[in-house]
């Protein structure tokens, strides 16, 4: 069965809109958001605007596929039947994986977002997409009976991350892995069912 009559033109380049979002980057981490325009991408990228019109409605959209680009790729973590082996294994793995240019990249977007309704919109559901997985490590903790009664594992999967960002968004350097071990540590014994 044909699959229906073929759209005219020529068929998306994929590497396109790697090189858009690169140019995206780019220009959010020297610029800023109030210095990024779709002029300013397109001119990097060496393609038209219309090219990056065809691909992206608003350059909020823009922005958040590209700093979705720049994160650490996401990886499967078995369950390791306890909430200390689980979280260490995410929060280690997270860690590892944030380069410089994400560090640098970090301040800028977190003050895009609070420069553009439209963009905090946008990337309040992407946080919601990239905090899931530690939510359910939270979730399968309260469930085994490791979580205190009363913890909201939505709420501590937020008071985590929010450890592992204040450092690097504050003093603009990520913690060691010394430090990162002690904090969560920390949060999982304020969280913790007392034995």
């Amino acid at each position: 069965m044909a699959d229906g009559p073929r759209r005219p033109g020529r068929p998306r380049d994929a590497r396109v809109d790697g090189v858009v979002l690169e140019a995206t980057l780019h220009e959010l981490a020297t610029e800023g958001y109030a210095g990024l325009s779709v002029d300013k991408v397109a001119a990097r990228a060496g393609v038209s605007k219309a090219t990056i019109y065809r691909r992206w409605a608003s350059r909020e959209e823009m922005i958040l596929d590209a700093f979705r680009q720049a994160c650490p790729p996401k990886r499967e973590h078995p369950d390791t039947g306890s909430l200390r082996g689980d979280v260490e294994a995410r929060v280690v793995d997270f860690h590892d994986g944030f380069d410089d240019a994400m560090t640098a990249l970090l301040p800028q977007i977190v003050a895009a977002v609070h420069q553009s309704p439209k963009l905090k919109e946008l990337f309040d559901g992407f946080l919601d997409e990239e905090l899931r997985p530690l939510v359910d490590v939270f979730e399968r903790a309260a469930r085994r009976g490791e979580l205190r009664a009363g913890v909201d594992p939505a709420q501590a999967a937020e008071a985590l991350a929010g450890m592992l960002f204040s450092r690097l968004l504050l003093r603009g350097r990520l913690l060691t892995g010394d430090e990162l071990r002690s904090v969560f540590g920390l949060l999982i014994d304020g969280v913790a069912a007392r034995s």
